[in-house]
């Protein structure tokens, strides 16, 4: 099965209790055979990435990376979302 898991940052820049967690629960599926890919985000105001979508791989693991930098937040309701 193809699975993909989505946290709002990852490693190896950020490495606290989400991505710790995201990265277990991937290194779980893909020990059960299933194939995982991981996609999160750079914060707005972090060293901009060269494109919008960028990919990345981590422990074995694909990482797509998208830039906020890119699209920057209209207000700040679209911070939660």
């Amino acid at each position: 099965m193809k699975i993909v898991f989505f946290v709002h940052c990852f490693f190896p820049d950020h490495f606290y209790g989400t991505e710790t967690y995201t990265l277990e629960l991937a290194k779980n599926y893909r020990n059960w055979g299933h194939e995982v890919v991981i996609v999160s985000a750079l914060f707005q105001g972090e060293p901009a990435a060269a494109e919008l979508i960028t990919a990345y791989e981590h422990e074995g693991f694909k990482v797509v990376l998208i830039d906020k930098n890119k699209i920057p937040h209209a207000n700040i309701k679209e911070t939660y979302y």
